[in-house]
């Protein structure tokens, strides 16, 4: 196969996907991003997410597409893709 068996070809640039809301998840490496995206909307056990997920090496986009009233694409940072704008502890 081409690496992409069974996987449908997201445009993201199509107006009628990018205008749809977006869920950002961000956060530190190993704050468990994808395993709440896995178990929310792919009922991966979250057992499961400790030894089968690895850690997000790029943005992994998603369209939702549930009913007419739940519609959104989910973006996915890997933990590495920006940097805090305060020291760790701040505000704690």
């Amino acid at each position: 196969g081409s690496g992409q068996q069974g996987e449908n070809i997201v445009d993201f640039d199509d107006p009628r996907i990018a205008s749809l809301p977006r869920i950002l998840l961000m956060g530190p490496r190993r704050a468990g991003k994808t395993s709440i995206q896995r178990v929310v909307f792919h009922k991966m056990s979250p057992h499961e997410t400790l030894f089968r997920l690895e850690a997000t090496q790029m943005l992994e986009r998603a369209v939702v597409d549930h009913t007419p009233l739940c519609r959104f694409t989910i973006w996915d940072f890997p933990g590495d893709q920006y940097e805090y704008g305060y020291e760790n502890g701040a505000g704690v």
